[in-house]
């Protein structure tokens, strides 16, 4: 009786879970969409994201998300697209500052798809678009 007690509780013991990927340190872009809608939602339009050349990356601390261009700027450095700027996570949202949101719709320990919030963007007179969002395909 107490090997058949030994033997069920060495068969129910449980694996350990696999440790998170590190969402810390430089993503390089792989590829992505983006899309236009207009100011009642409706999608009207899909575009490629931009890839290489130029390369465009993050580099994500635990305090900042800065995103580059591997462009050479006139004095000879990285150009910086967007300013590393605060944001903070709860479960798979990213949130900045100012609102804007990203969801990681995939993390793992070399890729990582971050898809944006709607943001209202200048009325595009020729294709209705009030509203972008975008996802992008990240590699290490």
């Amino acid at each position: 009786m107490l090997f058949v007690g030994l033997f069920l509780s060495a068969a129910c013991t449980k694996e350990p879970a696999a440790p998170t990927p590190s969402l810390l340190g430089r993503w390089n872009q792989e590829d992505g969409t983006f899309y236009g809608y207009n100011a009642q939602g409706q999608l009207l339009q899909t575009s490629p994201a931009p890839t290489s050349p130029p390369q465009f990356y993050l580099e994500i601390t635990d305090l900042t998300i800065a995103h580059y261009s591997e462009v050479t700027g006139p004095n000879g450095f990285t150009q910086l697209i967007v300013p590393p700027s605060p944001y903070t996570r709860q479960g798979s949202i990213l949130r900045y500052a100012n609102g804007v949101e990203l969801t990681i719709v995939e993390l793992t320990a070399n890729s990582l798809t971050l898809r944006s919030s709607k943001v209202v963007v200048v009325f595009e007179p020729l294709t209705g678009v009030q509203q972008r969002m975008s996802e992008l395909h990240y590699r290490r």
